[in-house]
This record gives C-alpha cells, structure tokens and sequence, in this order.
C-alpha cells in the first residue's frame, strides 16, 4: 500500500523527509540540520538492501576506493554490488545515479565489527560494516578493493581514474592478504595485474 500524497507533502514541507527522485524519500534523521541531504553512497546501497537484504549489497569499484581515500567520490556515479542484475536509479535530488553491478556471491565472508581488521581468507568476498546517518552499510575492504579494480576497471567508468587509485591502495595494502584472497576468489589474473604494477 502506498504512502498519501497528501502526507508525503506535507512532511516535505515540515523538512521530515527528503525527496530523492520520484517515489524515492528518505527520512531526516533527528537533530539534522535545515537543508540536510543524505550521503550518496549510504543511499546507494540502501536502495540494493532494500530489494537483496542487508548482508547482500556492498559499495564496490570506485565508490570504495573512495571511502578508503584512494580517490575522489565518482562524479555522479555511485557503484554498488548486488546479486541479480539490476537497472540503474538516478537519484536527481543529489546529482547522482546509482550503477548496480552483477556478481552472485556463493559465498560472503562474516563482516567483522566497524574498525577492525578482516581475517585474511580462501573466501570471498571480503567486506567492512561502515556506519553512517542512516544506518550500517557494508563496502569492500581495501585489499578487495584493490583486486576488483585490477580484476575489471573498465565496471567504474574511469579507467585511469580506477589506475590511479590502484596506486594509492598498492601503497597501503598487505600483497600477501591480496595473493590469498585472488586465489580464493579464482581471480589469479586481476592477482597477477596488481603484481606486474607492483614490480
């Protein structure tokens, strides 16, 4: 059953709740500022949860790399991974569109608690729960990170951006998390790419 017109208009209007695109709101959290507007990516990937669960979905790609500062937040592009292959949301409000992108996941490793380090496995993927106005969201890990842009760079839409922050997370990641974890995944190619940049 649908939300009132008239009740949506007029939390509008009281600043309760913030439109991102047709049919898509979220509400303001308590104690937000006047003005106040969601983070991009926590959106992302609250759409994905909405739909897959919330041990599915994690940012992915670029959007990762930049929670880990390895870049700037993708302009206009949000990247999130999801089990089924999903359209694209433009979520106008913020200037973004949220990209999903398909990997089936037969295995997800047990998120470890915000702020520690994850176990090194023969599993994949490797994920960190991230805490954020609206609540916890799940990312890939740096070390994961990293080997999803060496696996398939061409899925940011930006390469040489995607190369770039290869190099920033080159310089702060374990290689030997980076070898287990490639051959777990069966991704000893994207393994070997990180090791010829790293020679």
């Amino acid at each position: 059953m649908g939300v009132p017109d008239r009740w949506l208009r007029r939390r509008l209007a009281e600043g309760r709740i913030v439109a991102l695109a047709r049919g898509r709101f979220v509400c303001v959290p308590d104690g937000a500022g006047a003005g106040w507007q969601p983070d991009a990516i926590e959106v992302g990937w609250l759409l994905a949860a909405a739909r897959f669960g919330r041990r599915a979905p994690y940012i992915s790609g670029l959007s990762a790399a930049a929670i880990h500062h390895a870049c700037e937040p993708p302009r206009g592009e949000v990247h999130v991974t999801v089990p089924a292959q999903t359209r694209p949301v433009a979520l106008d409000a913020l200037g973004v569109t949220v990209t999903f992108h398909q990997r089936r996941e037969t295995r997800i490793k047990d998120v470890p608690p915000l702020g520690t380090d994850p176990a090194r496995t023969t599993e994949g993927p490797i994920l960190l729960v991230f805490g954020g106005e609206l609540g916890d969201w799940l990312a890939t890990t740096r070390a994961q990170t990293l080997l999803d842009l060496c696996h398939s760079p061409l899925r940011t839409g930006d390469p040489s951006e995607a190369r770039r922050a290869i190099a920033r997370l080159r310089a702060v990641v374990d290689h030997r998390t980076v070898r287990i974890t490639a051959r777990g995944q069966r991704r000893l190619a994207a393994a070997a790419r990180y090791f010829e940049l790293r020679a």
